[in-house]
């Protein structure tokens, strides 16, 4: 399977539809489980068993279940279904379905379990659907135990109280907790079991799809989980992890809008001291952030997965030994694409790592890292490191990035046949006169990246230590056999497919080269103007929203929160380097007076751009221009809570006084601050400067406390 392929679509028809109120076809709910005795048997029915009238029903041999929607009258607390002690059964539920609510509309009133399996061994589970429960299925305490096609939907979800203006702390989740299952239940639950299989089974809507509790030996193979509100799957303390052919998406919580971009620490994957565990061609997108891997996993390996569009960061190793990342795509991520903490010794190799809001690959502190034939574009910054001993570049490409590296206090860097960009400025920072880094980290054609090296020890390439690479990820498994790079536009320059190859000439040279100063060439994802990834996912109460589940869609949040109404009498011009803001305060007085002659004036409603709403106007340049802008709001008394989008500087006051401010050249960057203002009219000023490269401005304002919506 390619991993150029474009992210899998989320497949609502994989998914059983929102519970209802029915129990059998043609048949009253109040029947619960018994046949109506003027109805038809179908075929289907006559062959399988029925349920009893009231649960739990206790199923100790193989049977096939009869075709229907069935309501066993369980009590809160217990299970529709229970085996207990079972060995080599085989349970086939068809086309059954085991409903425990049908007030789905409020999901944190939902209790109960639909299947229980406990101190059983080589059961077989077939088919089947479970909705309306805190836990779909539970497995506690067996061995060997294998479901096919179970499919869980509407299942407990807790009211979360986050909103687009106030975080809750209640909702930030700590990964370590998985005492999270007990409290709100999973799609799946698996507890002090071993060699437990999953193959082609779905959740969707709920809290967790799969969850593994000192479980060592888990299998997932197949599925769909998505309209989670914490993750996909979840394991903790559980080695031998294996998972294949998954799709997760929206495993996602937080306030609508931007504001909370974190995500609460939600994750399509989660891996907790989980001891050798294996991922392989399974998509993770639109989620908090795509996988995690913490804690004591002595070797965790992902190949040929998808975490693009995540909210936070792409893939997360913090205290991995050895991470080894192979044929990621990670594209409009709103974190980083890669971080990796503390790892002893990590590969990251033939990933497609576009448009990450944040770093492309992030290196914090640890050994021997290898990072080779990978493709970074259009991130804020290319590559990161700090305190890292040990890291092999080799035949990366890196293109349209606001910088290509910053490489700070870090030993042992070599560098070869790395494409870079032309033109690009590199400063390099307590190593003498940089001369000889230089040399040593030019790429393809001479070009050397952006960026800045500080405090940084580059060694020359070391030819053996790179043939002996190769040689072990030879021998390394593979999901899959692709180009290292996807198609690119003719003036893009190409990672080389291996040491030595040519890369594609004729990039364009970087903005700002001029200048001596380190520039952020546009990308894709910051020319709309500051838009985010979080706009794209809708949240009520309890989560990421499923329209097409059985939850009333939430109310609209207008862009910009109460600056949807404002109109704003706006003014654009150009400044040159003698009139740079960033100076003194006489500085910034001199740059204002520049506003006396707009290139632009016009009255613009909430700022989504640094236009308004829209595309930069003919009128102005893409670089050095300024922004001064004015609005009057009504308020009512209380506390307020502001934020902004910005790259570069940006300032807001309320009647005179500052209230928010970046002044400075930077990367895409979000800055919020809190006010309080008594009921009335009350003005809000703006100004905004653009130096280089991409630009982006957005504003949001909302009310805290009692004066909220």
């Amino acid at each position: 399977m390619s991993i150029f392929e474009s992210t899998r679509v989320f497949l609502a028809s994989s998914f059983v539809p929102c519970m209802c109120a029915v129990v059998l076809a043609g048949e009253p709910a109040s029947v619960r489980g018994k046949p109506n005795a003027t109805e038809k048997p179908a075929k289907a029915v006559d062959r399988g068993e029925r349920p009893p009238a009231r649960g739990p029903w206790r199923i100790d041999r193989s049977l096939a279940v009869a075709k229907g929607s069935w309501s066993l009258g369980v009590d809160a607390e217990d299970a529709a279904l229970v085996i207990d002690g079972a060995r080599g059964i085989v349970l086939d539920l068809g086309a059954a379905e085991f409903v425990g609510s049908t007030s789905l509309a409020d999901p944190s009133t939902l209790a109960g379990v639909g299947l229980v399996v406990r101190n059983a061994e080589d059961v077989v589970i077939r088919g089947g659907k479970f909705g309306g429960w805190r836990t779909g299925v539970r497995i506690e305490a067996s061995r060997g135990v294998r479901l096919e096609n179970v499919v869980v939907t509407d299942l407990y979800a807790p009211r979360l109280g986050s909103s687009a203006a106030l975080e809750a702390a209640s909702d930030v989740l700590d990964r370590r907790d998985f005492g999270l299952v007990a409290r709100g239940g999973a799609g799946f639950v698996v507890e002090r079991s071993h060699g437990v299989e999953f193959v082609e089974c779905a959740v969707r809507r709920g809290v967790v799809g799969i969850a593994a509790i000192e479980a060592p030996g888990v299998s997932v193979r197949g599925g769909r989980f998505g309209y989670l509100s914490a993750y996909g799957l979840a394991f903790w303390r559980s080695a031998e992890v294996s998972v294949a052919d998954v799709q997760v998406e929206q495993a996602v919580r937080g306030g609508r809008s931007s504001f909370w971009s974190g995500a609460h620490g939600s994750a399509g994957l989660l891996l907790v001291d989980s001891a050798t565990a294996r991922v392989e061609r399974s998509s993770f997108t639109r989620c908090g952030s795509g996988a995690v891997v913490l804690g004591a996993s002595p070797q965790a390996t992902l190949v040929a997965c998808d975490v693009s569009a995540a909210l936070a960061h792409g893939v997360e190793c913090t205290e991995v030994v050895e991470p080894r990342i192979l044929e990621l795509v990670a594209r409009d991520v709103g974190g980083d694409a890669v971080v990796l903490s503390e790892a002893t010794r990590a590969w990251v190799v033939e990933c497609v790592l576009e448009r990450a809001r944040g770093k492309g690959v992030s290196v914090q502190a640890g050994g021997e890292h290898v990072l080779a034939r990978n493709w970074v574009s259009a991130a804020a910054v290319g590559l990161a490191t700090n305190g890292v001993t040990g890291l092999a570049l080799v035949a990366n490409g890196f293109e349209q990035n606001g910088l290509d590296w910053e490489l700070e206090r870090s030993r042992g860097v070599s560098a070869a046949e790395n494409v870079f960009e032309n033109g690009l400025v590199l400063r390099i920072d307590g190593t003498g006169d940089g001369a000889l880094e230089r040399e040593r980290i030019r790429g393809v054609g001479g070009a050397l990246p952006s960026g800045r090296l500080v405090g940084t020890e580059v060694l020359a390439h070391d030819a053996e230590r790179a043939s002996a690479f190769e040689s072990e990820l030879a021998a390394t498994p593979r999901a899959s056999r692709r180009p290292a790079t996807p198609p690119a536009s003719p003036a893009a320059p190409r990672a080389p497919a291996a040491p030595g190859a040519p890369a594609t000439p004729g990039a364009p040279a970087a903005h700002g080269a001029a200048t001596g100063e380190p520039s952020k060439t546009p990308s894709p994802q910051s020319s709309a103007g500051g838009s985010s990834p979080a706009e794209d996912f809708v949240f009520d109460r309890f989560g990421p929203w499923d329209p097409e589940g059985p939850r009333p869609a939430p109310a609209p949040r207008a862009a910009g929160g109460l600056f949807a109404a404002a109109q704003w009498e706006a003014v654009w011009f150009a400044w040159d380097d003698a009139h740079d803001p960033r100076g003194l305060d006489t500085a910034r007085s001199a740059w204002r007076e520049l506003a006396r002659e707009p290139l632009l004036s016009r009255t613009v409603g909430a700022f989504r751009t640094p236009f308004g709403a829209g595309a930069r106007p003919s009128e102005l340049p893409s670089e050095r221009f300024g922004l001064l802008a004015r609005t009057t709001l009504e308020l009512a008394a209380g506390r307020y809570r502001v934020q902004s989008t910005s790259d570069d500087g940006v300032s807001l006051r309320v009647d005179g006084k500052p209230v928010l401010e970046n002044w400075s050249w930077h990367a895409t960057t979000v800055d919020r601050a809190e006010f309080e203002v008594g009921a009335g009219a009350h003005v809000f000023e703006l100004e905004y400067f653009q130096v280089d490269g991409s630009s982006a401005l957005a504003l949001e304002l909302d009310a805290l406390g009692s004066n909220s919506p």
